[in-house]
């Protein structure tokens, strides 16, 4: 799920939400536990490229090799690390307000 799809469903900003994004991966990294972190790559809707290894959560706003600016939004995820198939653990608006996505 993007950034701007998460700000929509849990009514905030985008600011506030990359914010709490932030800290959701800084507390996955440092707590030691069994679901890991998963950032899908932002990609140059005129173009392809793919923005591999950005560590920044927001969208990129042109692409470096056209230019373009019609840039799909990184997506991410927690996943189990325990699971092979990388099994979905929790949803963001779970995570960020504590609901789940059934009510």
């Amino acid at each position: 799920m993007g950034v701007e799809a998460i700000a929509r469903l849990v009514r905030a900003s985008v600011r506030t939400v990359l914010v709490d994004l932030q800290h959701v991966r800084r507390g996955l990294r440092s707590s030691g536990s069994t679901e890991r972190w998963v950032q899908h790559d932002a990609e140059c809707l005129a173009c392809g490229f793919l923005f591999r290894g950005r560590t920044r959560l927001n969208t990129p706003s042109r692409c470096p090799d056209c230019r373009g600016e019609d840039i799909r939004d990184p997506e991410f995820e927690i996943v189990s690390s325990e699971s092979k198939d990388l099994e979905r653990v929790k949803s963001f608006p779970e995570i960020l307000c504590g609901e789940s996505e059934e009510s």
